[in-house]
């Protein structure tokens, strides 16, 4: 597949931040975001949403189907530096 060797090279060059929009051009190979399969999920209502939730790197995609907000932390907004963050303690 050409999208697993372009994100190798993304990887081989210290650029992490860019796969994710790389998994989502791969839809149509498979690829896809943690946050889209477990959005997929919670639609077949194969998983709890609180559960999904708790696993969800984009957090604010899920808080419409958390009933009870008060237990769960603050969304906070992607920033760059906190993807780059993030993507740095994945590598």
């Amino acid at each position: 597949m050409v999208l697993t060797k372009a994100i190798g090279k993304l990887i081989m060059t210290d650029q992490t931040h860019q796969i994710p929009s790389q998994l989502q051009m791969g839809k149509e190979y498979g690829m896809q975001l943690m946050d889209q399969a477990l959005l997929a999920a919670i639609n077949a209502k194969e998983v709890d949403p609180e559960h999904a939730y708790s696993y969800a790197s984009d957090k604010r995609q899920f808080q419409r189907f958390v009933t009870d907000m008060s237990g769960m932390p603050v969304a906070e907004p992607a920033t760059l530096s906190n993807v780059r963050a993030s993507h740095r303690s994945i590598t």
